[in-house]
């Protein structure tokens, strides 16, 4: 599993100052696959998912993604992939 704060270099950080870092980097991430989403699933897909997101169950959750975008695992890997280096562009500026 990826190491966000090894990868960006930030390993020594305190804790509470990751779990800071850890929580914004968590509400990007969502923000850009809810968007991703919202673009790829038709009306009454999204109003599906919508139902199961009050619901909170993470399992009929990940087995609806699945079914609905097939390659789920990879896109959401690949834009955690993308964030991190946004981020790592944006520091180095």
């Amino acid at each position: 599993m990826l190491d966000l704060f090894q990868t960006l270099g930030l390993q020594n950080l305190a804790p509470n100052q990751k779990d800071e870092l850890f929580a914004e980097f968590t509400d990007l991430f969502l923000q850009k696959l809810m968007g991703y989403l919202y673009d790829h699933l038709n009306p009454a897909d999204r109003t599906e998912f919508e139902k199961l997101a009050e619901e909170n169950n993470e399992e009929k959750i990940n087995l609806f993604l699945k079914t609905k975008i097939p390659n789920f695992e990879a896109l959401a890997k690949s834009e955690a992939e993308k964030l991190i280096a946004e981020i790592k562009s944006r520091a180095a500026s």
